[in-house]
């Protein structure tokens, strides 16, 4: 099974077909926004996402250049963790069985609930999105605070509006991206380019250039270039601001 996972990862390696890469992972991104908008309480939908979400880091650890060094699921604060990167990879390609049957039991009795160390939360938009953390890091992120802020939370609290965003960040910007996709924002287009690395949030814009692979080629952001990624997805949003965000991490502000 893993042989041929591999095989099929293999043919969309962005340097040899960078538009495929995009058009397929970018899909996926859809789908999963879909199915989470559509059946928000539904624990075999979770188990799919948990899925879909394996698939992408599988590709993230195997075919991406320097994989093994930090990238844009790395944690906001860009350092580096002594010698776990290896560990950490390890511990991330042994999940349990993401089918409704691999669920802990806690889980499948109460599918609508979450617990504070990632996972899925039913219908609650402050849910921590994205790939599961392995121990270190999850208790590191959780010291020092570092998160991925909503850009339309970021944008009302800059701004002195009211906010109306209670999303507590997230560790990467899948998870970002992902809850914009959420019913809270019901972001109208939101993909990632991975010829040049950055969120395109005009949907003829990223099928005329982007899909193609027409823009400028870029290297993956790492470590501390993913506040830079955050900071072009805030300009894709609002492109008209007076005042970019000084950092992605959540600010102090009112949610009414």
């Amino acid at each position: 099974m893993s042989d041929r996972l591999l095989k099929m990862l293999a043919v969309l390696n962005p340097q040899t077909n960078p538009s495929r890469a995009n058009s397929f992972f970018n899909g996926l991104d859809i789908l999963v926004g879909d199915l989470r908008n559509r059946f928000p309480n539904d624990y075999v939908v979770f188990g799919l996402v948990r899925a879909l979400e394996r698939l992408e880091l599988f590709y993230q650890l195997n075919f991406v250049k320097a994989s093994t060094n930090l990238n844009q699921w790395s944690l906001v604060s860009g350092e580096a963790e002594d010698g776990t990167d290896g560990a950490i990879a390890k511990d991330e390609s042994h999940i349990a069985d993401c089918s409704p049957s691999g669920l802990n039991s806690a889980t499948a009795s109460h599918p609508g609930q979450h617990s504070k160390d990632g996972q899925f939360t039913s219908g609650d938009q402050n849910s921590n999105e994205g790939p599961r953390l392995s121990g270190k890091r999850r208790i590191q992120l959780q010291k020092k605070g570092r998160r991925l802020a909503c850009p339309i939370r970021r944008h009302q609290e800059v701004h002195g509006q009211d906010i109306t965003c209670g999303f507590d960040g997230a560790a990467n910007m899948w998870g970002v991206t992902q809850h914009l996709r959420t019913l809270k924002h019901s972001h109208p287009f939101i993909a990632l380019c991975r010829h040049c690395w950055i969120y395109v949030t005009d949907q003829e814009e990223y099928h005329n250039v982007h899909k193609n692979s027409l823009c400028a080629l870029d290297s993956q952001p790492r470590g501390l270039r993913v506040p830079e990624l955050w900071q072009k997805l805030y300009r894709s949003i609002y492109p008209g601001s007076n005042r970019i965000p000084s950092g992605p991490m959540n600010g102090i502000g009112r949610k009414s």
